[in-house]
């Protein structure tokens, strides 16, 4: 996952734009990023259209990469950390 590339999320236009101006090409490099912190809506033309899309689309990604006795885990850890963010 980690060396492939954002193409494969299948984004539309103005999304995976904000996301290659902004220096991302893999899918590793976008999660990363996410998990420390940075908040894609400071991405320049990214607004929450797009914003939702890119995290829609890399989670269902993320999903259907994991072995299935993983799966309610992982929605579990995203449910708890989305609560947390909203605190």
């Amino acid at each position: 996952m980690s060396e492939t590339p954002i193409e494969a999320l299948d984004l539309g236009v103005r999304a995976y734009n904000s996301l290659k101006r902004a220096g991302y090409g893999t899918i590793g490099d976008l999660a990363e990023a996410i998990a420390g912190g940075t908040e894609i809506s400071k991405i320049r033309n990214c607004g929450s259209k797009s914003c939702r899309e890119i995290m829609e689309k890399l989670f269902l990604y993320q999903y259907s990469a994991l072995p299935q006795e993983k799966r309610a885990k992982y929605i579990l850890e995203v449910v708890q950390m989305n609560a947390a963010k909203q605190k």
